[in-house]
């Protein structure tokens, strides 16, 4: 365990690639989401108010992103803000969080700036995968979601 600014973090590696959840609940912390064996434990504890908008991201072996190219999504919480709105896609390319560039960044910094409080909105920017010419937005609002069954790729 190691601490970062205000939050402590647990990292359990895997053989296989890391997962990074913007999801929040009703824990205070991000946990062991369901059974994917792609999954790097990453437990985020931050205070309790802190809530997500309910996107697994594959923060690929460095904590960067598949090939460094950014977070990729890779599952969504059911009946959770990025469910809801319909326009975010299994492998689209998160980008930007409030017009702060997160390419590059880790899976820890791309929280801090996700994670806030419930209601507040929060402003993303996407690359549908495969296609890095014309980004996509989309404005959520934050609430706690319940770590269930994730919606993943082969559903």
């Amino acid at each position: 365990m190691y601490q970062r600014g205000k939050h402590d973090f647990q990292r359990k590696e895997t053989k296989h690639q890391p997962e990074f959840s913007a999801i929040g609940s009703h824990s205070p912390r991000l946990s062991n989401l369901q059974d994917s064996p792609r999954i790097q434990d990453l437990q985020m504890h931050s205070p309790r108010d802190n809530v997500g908008v309910g996107i697994i991201f594959d923060a690929g072996t460095d904590g960067k992103g598949p090939d460094g190219i950014g977070l990729c999504v890779n599952g969504l919480s059911p009946d959770g803000p990025a469910d809801q709105c319909k326009s975010i896609h299994i492998g689209d390319v998160l980008v930007e969080i409030d017009g702060v560039d997160v390419q590059g960044k880790t899976a820890g910094e791309i929280s801090s700036l996700i994670l806030g409080r419930p209601g507040s909105s929060v402003h993303l920017k996407f690359f549908s995968r495969g296609r890095f010419d014309r980004p996509y937005h989309v404005t959520m609002e934050r609430k706690r979601t319940v770590n269930r069954r994730l919606k993943l790729p082969h559903d």
